[in-house]
């Protein structure tokens, strides 16, 4: 069983457990994801019997303790301010005249 890391995208984790992309619709089937899927930290996925491993690659991740993480967790952005004809959004001042609006 693998845990999803921070950072890391479900491509990440078929290739951190088995060496190789080679298993990714068997893996993606049997834990019934998509390969879109964007999974939460934590997530448990299990690998499934019969999965190709390239061990000599899984061995030396473990070895070098990676994890390969080419993904993204995006932090939530704070809301949209208004401040008179001001709009604020994340730090970006945006001023909101008659027909235009100017980046501050």
């Amino acid at each position: 069983m693998e845990i999803k890391q921070a950072n890391q995208s479900i491509l990440d984790i078929i290739l951190q457990a088995t060496g190789s992309l080679n298993g990714t619709m068997a893996l993606l089937r049997a834990n019934d994801f998509s390969i879109t899927e964007e999974l939460p930290s934590g997530t448990q996925i299990q690998v499934p019997e019969g999965i190709e491993i390239t061990q000599d690659i899984v061995s030396y991740y473990t070895r070098k303790g990676i994890k390969p993480a080419t993904g993204f967790e995006a932090e939530p952005m704070p809301p949209a301010t208004i401040q008179g004809q001001i709009l604020i959004i994340n730090g970006l001042a945006l001023t909101i005249g008659a027909n235009a609006i100017t980046i501050d």
